[in-house]
Order: structure tokens, then C-alpha cells, then sequence
């Protein structure tokens, strides 16, 4: 199971992770604009600071997410564990992160069925 759908939810980490780091440049973008507007002089720092924490937080909410669709893709070894421990994390993330956490933890509960000799009762 884990190989036949292994590239299916490598992109779907990446694009997931991928949407949140775009926001994160949008946000960033946003609050650089904000903070250079002359009419909002005394707040100008505070726009500024806002901005990059935001930015900080959802770029470092996506790159377990962008660095397991990479592993997944690639193979590595660790990969699932690491899926799986994203996905746990997705769940929380609704709706998109939602769907992508219930896929992974479908896909690796159906393999780790397929590895362990359970078979089910529609086989």
C-alpha cells in the first residue's frame, strides 16, 4: 500500500507545505506594505514585528511538511515515521491538513496491515 501510493502523498505533503509557505509570503509582503504607509506612522515598527513573526511561525508550521513530502519522494528511510508524525500534526489544520493527516495515517496503518500478515475480510 505504502508503495502504490507513495508519490500521491509525497505531493500532497509538498503542496500542502508549500500553500502554507506561500501564505507566509503573502502575510509578509502584506505587513511590509502596512508597515511603510505614512498615515500609520506610530505603529510602523509594530506592523513591521508582527509581520516577520507570523512569517517565522507559518514558515517553520511548513517545512516538517515540505521536508516529508521530500523524503517520501525520494525514499529515504525515515520517510514514513515521518509522515506519520506530520500527519499527526496536520490533523489539526482544517480542512486541507485534515485530509492529508486521515490519508497518511490510512495509508500507513493499511501498509503496516500488509507487512504484519492481518489480512481482511473482503480479501
Amino acid at each position: 500500500m505504502w508503495e502504490k501510493h507513495r508519490v500521491l502523498l509525497g505531493a500532497m505533503h509538498l503542496a500542502l507545505g508549500g500553500t502554507v509557505l506561500y501564505a507566509a509570503m503573502i502575510v509578509a509582503v502584506v505587513f511590509s506594505i502596512l508597515s511603510g504607509v505614512p498615515e500609520i506612522e506610530r505603529s510602523n515598527e509594530i506592523l513591521g514585528s508582527v509581520g516577520v513573526l507570523v512569517f517565522s511561525l507559518l514558515a517553520f508550521i511548513s517545512l516538517p511538511g515540505i521536508i516529508s513530502g521530500l523524503a517520501i519522494l525520494l525514499r529515504a528511510s525515515w520517510s514514513k515515521p515521518a509522515a506519520v508524525v506530520v500527519g499527526v500534526l496536520n490533523l489539526a489544520s482544517v480542512p486541507l491538513g485534515t485530509i492529508v493527516g486521515l490519508f497518511t495515517l490510512y495509508v500507513a496503518w493499511m501498509d503496516s496491515e500488509e507487512n504484519s500478515g492481518i489480512r481482511s475480510e473482503a480479501e
